[in-house]
């Protein structure tokens, strides 16, 4: 190259100081991997390898500036590539130009304190073993359980996931107080002592409500065991998510003596709620979970809304949102995005397409004030748990001690596989310890962090738990195998998690 004149205007910007004493220490590239966010008229760019760091600008040239270290390079090439790219004068700047210039370069420096911009004997690949470590390492102990108290359903919805269409399944259905004694002992064995964790109590089925008398004696032992100081100082929470067509007096009773929370399957207002939740004679119910809801407004008790987007129902998502806003008394939506077992995928749409569809309804969640709790999950916002991998985008079933309890007293790791996957599902006795089980040692692994393709082909890899383990098993047929319509979900909800961080 020959000679490139600087200058000396720009060599007193100490942003050039700095750069000049960075590129002292080796060429610099551009990190491996990660993600360029359009919102509007800002720029989010995420680290794929320090997922810690995201960098928020207007500048829509800095995807440009980052591309001029697609291979490493030293200072003074640098200087000649931001030259001839943006066409300024580093001989003779003139206002416009030093000003200019000034920004690239402390954009630049912006890069080099987030890691987009690396040095050149960086190692990515050192960098995703100290996220394995991490991984591994994590202590191991129970965070949440789901009790099955019942598998039976007065509901035949043809998406359900624990049926899969197949209602001619016949499991032990129907949990006793003595099986749910037995396998929450094993449970409370793997709660550390002196706990400063949230732990979960999920009431799930089949429907829940069809064995009401196990709620509360569950509700009821829970609280007993809490006052005995079994949780530390933690209260564990209870939830109980249902259909909504068997709220009674019995049950709220129930939910007040026991502060239990509920959330209520809706899947939209009238159509596009009986597309999905259907009696055995295919009538619609719609009209009977309404009353239930009304009768928990009635009573004074907070619940919040499961509310399953698929295929069918994408499109009037965003207008049922403004009436179950205007017309019912909660704040919490809690989306499930997932397949439709009729076989109509989002992989039919252009990504764009559904990105755009998605955005717009989040958009009119929070014109409304509402946090979707799905998205919760998936968001930056607790940031003093950050670690060097922190998990952000999280599955409890992978690595996050959860257990699901089944009423013929077995355990498992998650509900989603509550009868397609029995090789998962053992008894207390035949886990002994779940850090030694080699399901659940293998379950460990299922993360994208060591997963071939998501770690070598998607810049997402470090912030995804890798979607729904059993979705991804029934489309591709094993759970550490990876599903493009699985990532495209994944991916929208890692970019809205961005999105609503940097707001």
């Amino acid at each position: 190259m020959s000679k490139f004149i600087i200058s000396n205007k720009i060599e007193k910007l100490a942003d050039y100081k700095f750069l000049k004493k960075k590129f002292d220490t080796g060429y610099l590239r551009q990190i491996d991997k990660f993600i360029p966010i359009r919102h509007r008229k800002r720029w989010l760019f995420a680290n794929s390898f320090f997922n810690k760091n995201v960098l928020e600008t207007y500048d829509s040239r800095v995807l440009a500036l980052l591309e001029l270290f697609s291979e490493p390079m030293p200072f003074l090439v640098f200087l000649k590539r931001l030259s001839d790219k943006f066409h300024f004068n580093f001989v003779k700047p003139d206002k416009t130009d030093l000003k200019k210039i000034g920004l690239f370069l402390s954009t630049t420096r912006e890069l080099i304190k987030h890691n987009f911009v690396v040095t050149e004997d960086f190692n990515e690949y050192t960098q995703l073993e100290k996220m394995r470590r991490y991984l591994v390492s994590k202590p191991r102990f129970a965070g949440c359980a789901y009790i099955m108290t019942s598998l039976d359903c007065n509901f035949r919805c043809p998406n359900c996931f624990i049926y899969r269409g197949d209602w001619n399944k016949k499991p032990a259905s129907t949990m006793t107080p003595k099986t749910f004694d037995h396998l929450h002992g094993f449970v409370m064995k793997m709660i550390p002592k002196g706990i400063k964790m949230e732990f979960n109590y999920t009431f799930y089925g089949g429907e829940p409500l069809l064995n009401k008398p196990m709620i509360e004696y569950a509700g009821r032992r829970i609280r007993e065991l809490e006052k005995k100081g079994d949780y530390g100082k933690i209260k564990p929470k209870m939830l109980i998510v249902s259909n909504g067509s068997l709220i009674d007096d019995e049950i709220i009773r129930i939910i007040k003596k026991y502060d239990i929370g509920i959330g209520v399957s809706l899947d939209g207002v009238g159509a596009s709620h009986n597309a999905n939740r259907i009696f055995p004679g295919g009538l619609g119910t719609f009209k009977t979970v309404l009353e239930g809801i009304r009768r928990l407004e009635k009573a004074g008790i907070k619940y919040g809304i499961s509310w399953t987007v698929g295929p069918k129902n994408i499109g009037s998502v965003a207008r049922d949102i403004k009436w179950v806003v205007k017309h019912l008394k909660t704040k919490g939506i809690f989306f499930n995005i997932m397949q439709d077992i009729s076989g109509k995928t989002f992989k039919q749409a252009e990504e764009d397409k559904f990105f755009r569809k998605m955005h717009h309804i989040y958009d009119v969640l929070r014109k409304h004030g509402i946090s979707e709790g799905r998205l919760q999950r998936y968001r930056f916002a607790g940031k003093k748990r950050w670690q060097l991998m922190p998990y952000p985008f999280y599955c409890a079933a992978v690595g996050g001690g959860q257990f699901v309890m089944r009423p013929d007293g077995k355990i498992g790791i998650c509900h989603a596989g509550l009868m397609q996957k029995e090789a998962q599902w053992q008894t207390p006795e035949e886990i002994s310890d779940f850090l030694q089980d080699p399901i659940y040692l293998q379950w460990l692994a299922r993360t994208p962090a060591f997963i071939k393709k998501c770690y070598q082909d998607c810049n997402y890899f470090a912030f995804c738990a890798g979607g729904c383990a059993y979705r991804v098993e029934k489309i591709k047929g094993s759970i550490y195998d990876i599903s493009e319509d699985v990532c495209m979900v994944e991916r929208f909800l890692m970019e809205r998690a961005i999105i609503e961080d940097h707001w």
